[in-house]
Protein backbone atom coordinates (compact mmCIF):
# COMPACT_ATOMS: atom_id res chain seq x y z
CA UNK A 1 0.00 0.00 0.00
CA UNK A 2 1.15 3.21 -0.86
CA UNK A 3 -0.15 5.30 1.76
CA UNK A 4 2.70 3.20 4.22
CA UNK A 5 5.70 4.26 1.99
CA UNK A 6 6.25 7.65 4.11
CA UNK A 7 6.93 9.88 1.34
CA UNK A 8 4.94 13.04 2.01
CA UNK A 9 6.00 16.30 0.15
CA UNK A 10 6.53 19.02 2.38
CA UNK A 11 3.43 20.98 1.87
CA UNK A 12 2.23 17.75 2.65
CA UNK A 13 4.17 17.69 6.19
CA UNK A 14 2.80 20.92 6.74
CA UNK A 15 -1.21 20.17 6.04
CA UNK A 16 -0.77 16.96 8.20
CA UNK A 17 0.33 18.96 10.76
CA UNK A 18 -2.00 21.44 10.62
CA UNK A 19 -4.86 18.62 10.56
CA UNK A 20 -3.03 16.99 13.52
CA UNK A 21 -3.06 20.45 16.14
CA UNK A 22 -6.26 21.58 14.61
CA UNK A 23 -7.88 17.92 15.39
CA UNK A 24 -6.31 17.23 18.76
CA UNK A 25 -7.17 21.16 19.83
CA UNK A 26 -10.67 20.63 19.35
CA UNK A 27 -10.90 17.29 20.94
CA UNK A 28 -9.41 19.52 23.80
CA UNK A 29 -11.96 21.55 24.21
CA UNK A 30 -14.73 19.44 23.96
CA UNK A 31 -12.98 16.90 26.47
CA UNK A 32 -12.63 19.50 28.91
CA UNK A 33 -16.00 21.12 28.64
CA UNK A 34 -17.90 17.66 29.04
CA UNK A 35 -15.51 16.72 32.01
CA UNK A 36 -15.89 20.11 33.78
CA UNK A 37 -19.93 19.83 32.85
CA UNK A 38 -20.36 16.05 34.23
CA UNK A 39 -17.33 16.80 36.76
CA UNK A 40 -15.29 13.77 35.67
CA UNK A 41 -11.39 13.31 34.15
CA UNK A 42 -12.24 10.47 33.04
CA UNK A 43 -14.70 11.72 30.01
CA UNK A 44 -12.02 14.06 29.73
CA UNK A 45 -9.03 11.96 29.06
CA UNK A 46 -11.24 9.51 27.12
CA UNK A 47 -12.34 12.08 24.36
CA UNK A 48 -8.80 14.05 24.33
CA UNK A 49 -7.04 10.01 23.93
CA UNK A 50 -9.59 9.75 20.93
CA UNK A 51 -8.66 12.97 19.82
CA UNK A 52 -5.11 11.67 19.76
CA UNK A 53 -5.98 8.38 17.87
CA UNK A 54 -7.93 10.20 15.45
CA UNK A 55 -5.36 13.06 14.60
CA UNK A 56 -2.79 10.16 14.33
CA UNK A 57 -4.54 8.22 11.76
CA UNK A 58 -5.18 11.06 9.69
CA UNK A 59 -1.56 12.52 9.85
CA UNK A 60 0.47 9.91 10.13
CA UNK A 61 0.21 7.52 6.86
CA UNK A 62 1.11 9.50 3.49
CA UNK A 63 -2.51 10.21 2.27
CA UNK A 64 -2.55 10.99 -1.06
CA UNK A 65 -3.74 14.60 -0.32
CA UNK A 66 -0.17 14.49 1.18
CA UNK A 67 1.71 13.44 -2.26
CA UNK A 68 0.28 16.01 -4.66
CA UNK A 69 3.62 18.27 -3.99
CA UNK A 70 6.73 15.90 -5.19
CA UNK A 71 10.04 16.87 -5.15
CA UNK A 72 11.95 16.94 -8.29
CA UNK A 73 14.83 15.57 -7.87
CA UNK A 74 18.52 15.35 -9.80
CA UNK A 75 19.51 12.91 -11.87
CA UNK A 76 22.18 10.11 -10.42
CA UNK A 77 25.34 10.91 -10.90
CA UNK A 78 27.42 8.39 -13.32
CA UNK A 79 30.13 6.14 -11.27
CA UNK A 80 33.22 7.89 -12.47
CA UNK A 81 31.92 11.80 -11.79
CA UNK A 82 31.02 11.00 -8.20
CA UNK A 83 33.96 10.32 -6.73
CA UNK A 84 34.37 13.08 -3.78
CA UNK A 85 37.42 15.47 -4.61
CA UNK A 86 40.34 15.93 -2.32
CA UNK A 87 40.56 19.81 -0.77
CA UNK A 88 44.06 21.12 -1.66
CA UNK A 89 46.27 21.99 1.47
CA UNK A 90 46.07 25.52 1.11
CA UNK A 91 42.09 25.35 1.04
CA UNK A 92 41.96 25.06 5.26
CA UNK A 93 44.36 27.89 6.07
CA UNK A 94 43.44 31.45 6.91
CA UNK A 95 44.74 34.03 4.95
CA UNK A 96 47.10 36.19 7.42
CA UNK A 97 46.14 39.82 7.31
CA UNK A 98 49.14 42.15 7.12
CA UNK A 99 50.10 44.13 10.24
CA UNK A 100 50.43 47.71 10.18
CA UNK A 101 53.43 48.85 11.86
Amino acid sequence: MEIFTGEQDFVGQQLAESHFTKILNVFAVIGWIVGFFLQSFKYTFYIIAAGAVLSVIVAVPAWPMYRQNPLKWLPNLPKEDATVATKSPEAGKKKESKKQR
